[in-house]
């Protein structure tokens, strides 16, 4: 939860514009190969039901 980790640490403001940005927590934590391969799989199938 946002409690465990204080707000200092959770704010970065970006270098260029000034933003400032605050990130709640929990961060999610992507698996990109499997996020991949799910989409993968998908337009295989897509494709495979297209073509005739």
């Amino acid at each position: 939860s946002n409690e465990d980790m204080p707000l200092s640490e959770r704010t970065h403001t970006h270098p260029g514009s000034g933003v400032s940005y605050v990130y709640d927590l929990p961060f999610r934590i992507r698996d990109r190969e499997s996020d991949f391969r799910r989409i993968h799989a998908a337009l295989l199938l897509c494709n495979s039901s297209q073509v005739k």
